[in-house]
């Protein structure tokens, strides 16, 4: 399975934890888990923090989500915007980079230019404008900086990244209570 059929299983593990009720023989009072290794390997064959901080393996049920915590910038910006801004986003990196980070800003391009878009739209988006003012701050060193850009990449490949069960599901009366993933390094 993909990275992208790792977040729909876990967006529906969320959604059934939130529930108190429903229909039929379902009891909605036990909590599923999903626990996925290997994000950390992840991370370290991407060169990214997308991860970083996340305990191995990660744990996602009612309690804890770390995971979602982790991805939900990029998904955002993906769900208003297409998916298409965070690849342009990360391809553009030496563009943006060469803009915010040099004085000499023909060498390189603004957000607003990189992703078509006019500077209001930047502003008017707390996410894209979040980011733009990352990119600005220079108190910042350039790691954290373009972490954001570095990130955009990783998400985009997590999507695409293979994981395998890592073994059978676990249930409680019937009904699944675990199901655990591990990422498979190519």
């Amino acid at each position: 399975m993909y990275g992208i059929d790792l977040i729909s299983i876990v967006n529906k593990v969320n959604d059934f934890n939130k529930k108190e009720e429903g229909s039929g023989e379902i009891n909605y009072d036990q909590i599923m888990t999903v626990e996925i290794s290997g994000l950390d390997e992840f991370d370290e064959d991407y060169n990214t923090k997308l991860f970083d901080g996340i305990a191995n393996p990660c744990i996602i049920n009612k309690d804890s989500d770390m995971f979602t915590t982790a991805i939900e910038p990029y998904r955002e910006i993906e769900a208003e915007f297409g998916i298409k801004v965070t690849s342009t986003i990360a391809s553009n990196r030496a563009n943006l980079e060469n803009y915010y980070k040099d004085s000499d800003t023909d060498n390189g391009k603004t957000l607003a230019q990189v992703l078509g878009k006019n500077q209001k739209t930047i502003n008017n988006n707390a996410a894209l404008s979040e980011i733009e003012a990352k990119f600005k701050n220079t108190s910042l060193t350039d790691e954290e900086r373009f972490e954001f850009i570095d990130n955009c990449s990783a998400y985009s490949e997590f999507k695409s990244a293979k994981f395998r069960s890592a073994g059978e599901p676990e249930y409680e009366d019937g009904q699944i209570s675990k199901l655990s993933f591990e990422y498979v390094s190519d």
